[in-house]
């Protein structure tokens, strides 16, 4: 009996071991079957005509990664290599891990038509349904390029994408040392940097050679084509970043025409760029370089922005063009303009404050009718501006011009949209020839301007004087203007000016000449006045004494004149209704021996 069960024993231990060498055996077969390329190839060799796929050679295994060289899809090739390297071992912790993932020169439109044979309307339904992917995804090292191709009218000439580390679980994304670019006729794109937790840091941002010319047209065909139905994403969009921080961008476009204005060369420049994308706010920007270059004007800035207060510490707007500005402006007839709201809240992607350390100007020569600007010179500097309440808080400014009329110089300050200073001009002989005025070249030395304005008036004070100010070397009568104040006021909205004018004069006849005027122009113009001298000089002393305090009042329109003049013993008024013929009236305050003016015959 025992000699039995020991007999049973060792049948049992035989059947064990032959299990285990099985298992073994079976283990180390599919080990080997899994790690040989024979068993790839026979793999590949069976499905892969079925699905159109061919290639030159396959090699590598399941285990180490698989090359493919010169795969192709109906004939056309889908790449020059594919390179895929994994490791299996993580799968038991739900996590997919690619080591390699090599894909040199693919054919975008062969992959593209590949795509399409594994896609159905079947398969996109229940994708839709399915949860979310339960597995994590690992990606250490990706390494794909593009042959040239062209999408949509966007011409691809190279493409490439690198990063160290992918990594994708339940909805989050992470990148690291990504390096990607594009050159195509659009633009050409270069990006360094990384992608985590939503929050995008870029090294390096580079768009060169900007063709704005095709972006448009590409847009503008876009627009006129028939639209699809734009599916809703999911609110919780892992590729939407919240955030992007930038250590450098650098930009510039190519040369283009917009309307009148042709541009030869723009350029941007900056450096820890900060923006936040729900809402878009430009948080902080340094080192802000822009350069524009065009037959309109020629632009430079550098400063930066911070806490949305943008800080420039050098404007240049250098050869203004001032025609071409105009036209540039004009409103296309066919467009309709669509007016904002001025109540309406600044968007917070835009600075609240401006602050400019030196700004200057200067504009080509131009011509508005009879006024020829020869050159113009603008400084200012210390600006601050509230971008709300569209109002220069203060500014200091400096202006040099010339023209054929004058020359001009300002010098003063703005404050809370008011402009106030001090202005000189310097007329020249062909502001008196424009205007038919009979005055002496360099008679006014200069005219000094105190303005004030604002956006609602215009307010000056005109100081001047002059010496012989009538033109004529043999003139006997000529006038010395000692002293003219005029006080100007404007009214912007009504269009209605006013000016407010007194003046000493001296003639030959008579010196400290009172003179004062009012004048008024609304739809009509209108003015009144009048000229006070006490006593006259320099005519026949019988006389003087009849025309001692002499005033002479008037007022009138632009048609006619009304005056009243009075003396010490004369009166007597001027009526005119069309300034070609008027009606005179003369009277003497009291008998006047009339042989004491004039020689009378024997008999009276």
């Amino acid at each position: 009996m025992s000699h039995f069960f020991l007999d049973g024993l060792l049948w049992l231990r035989k059947i064990v071991l032959f299990l285990l060498v099985t298992l073994i055996l079976l283990g180390l077969g599919i080990y080997f079957a899994a790690n040989s390329p024979f068993v790839i190839k026979k793999i590949m060799a069976s499905f892969a005509p079925d699905y159109n796929i061919s290639y030159d050679t396959i090699e590598g295994n399941f285990l180490q990664g698989i090359t493919i060289k010169n795969p192709r899809f109906k004939g056309e090739k889908l790449a020059n290599h594919i390179q895929l390297k994994w490791n299996p071992n993580t799968l038991l912790k739900h996590t997919i891990t690619i080591n390699t993932l090599q894909i040199k020169d693919a054919n975008v439109t062969a992959i593209e038509q590949l795509t399409q044979t594994f896609t159905s309307d079947k398969n996109s339904t229940q994708d839709e349904n399915k949860n979310d992917f339960d597995y994590a995804l690992r990606v250490n090292h990706v390494d794909i390029s593009l042959k040239p191709f062209t999408y949509d009218g966007i011409k691809v000439s190279k493409a490439m994408l690198k990063t160290k580390h992918l990594k994708y679980k339940k909805n989050n994304l992470e990148i690291e040392g990504l390096d990607f670019a594009v050159d195509s006729n659009i633009t050409k794109i270069s990006i360094r940097g990384n992608f985590k937790n939503r929050v995008i840091s870029l090294e390096d941002l580079s768009l060169k050679d900007v063709n704005i010319s095709a972006i448009e047209q590409h847009f503008l065909k876009e627009k006129n084509s028939t639209k699809k139905e734009v599916k809703k994403e999911n609110n919780h969009n892992i590729w939407m970043p919240k955030q992007i921080n930038i250590k450098n961008v650098e930009t510039n476009i190519l040369s283009m025409t917009y309307k009148n204005m042709f541009i030869k060369d723009a350029y941007l420049k900056a450096k820890h760029l900060a923006i936040d994308t729900t809402p878009f706010v430009l948080n902080n920007i340094d080192n802000v370089v822009f350069g524009l270059e065009s037959n309109i004007s020629n632009i430079y800035l550098k400063g930066k922005m911070k806490k949305q207060i943008l800080s420039l510490d050098d404007v240049r707007l250098n050869d203004v063009n001032i025609s071409a500005v105009q036209r540039l402006l004009v409103k296309d007839d066919n467009k309709t303009t669509k007016h904002s709201n001025p109540t309406t809240q600044a968007p917070k992607s835009l600075p609240k404050w401006v602050k400019i350390k030196h700004i200057e100007t200067n504009i080509l020569a131009t011509k508005y009718g009879p006024l020829e600007i020869k050159k113009s010179n603008l400084k200012a500097k210390n600006l601050i501006f509230d971008v709300k309440n569209l109002m220069l808080k203060k500014a200091k400014v400096d202006l040099n011009a010339s023209t054929n009329l004058s020359e001009l110089s300002y010098k003063g300050s703005i404050k809370n949209n008011h402009l106030l200073g001090e202005a000189k001009l310097l007329p020249k002989k062909e502001l008196y020839t424009l205007y038919g005025l009979p005055l002496r070249k360099k008679a006014i030395h200069k005219i000094v301007v105190d303005i004030n304005a604002s956006k609602d008036t215009i307010i000056a004070d005109i100081k001047t004087k002059g010496k012989k100010i009538l033109e004529g070397k043999n003139r006997t009568f000529n006038v010395d203007v000692d002293n003219l104040f005029s006080h100007l006021d404007y009214n912007i909205h009504t269009h209605v000016l006013t000016i407010d004018t007194k003046a000493l004069l001296t003639t030959p006849y008579a010196k400290k000449v009172d003179f004062t005027n009012h004048f008024k122009k609304s739809d009509t113009y209108s003015y009144r006045g009048e000229l006070k001298a006490k006593k006259l000089k320099g005519i026949e002393k019988k006389l003087v004494q009849p025309l001692e305090n002499l005033l002479v009042r008037y007022n009138g329109d632009s048609k006619s004149i009304h005056v009243i003049l009075s003396s010490k013993q004369l009166k007597g008024n001027l009526d005119s209704k069309d300034f070609k013929t008027g009606i005179l009236h003369l009277e003497t305050l009291s008998p006047v021996a009339v042989n004491s003016f004039v020689a009378l015959p024997e008999k009276l």
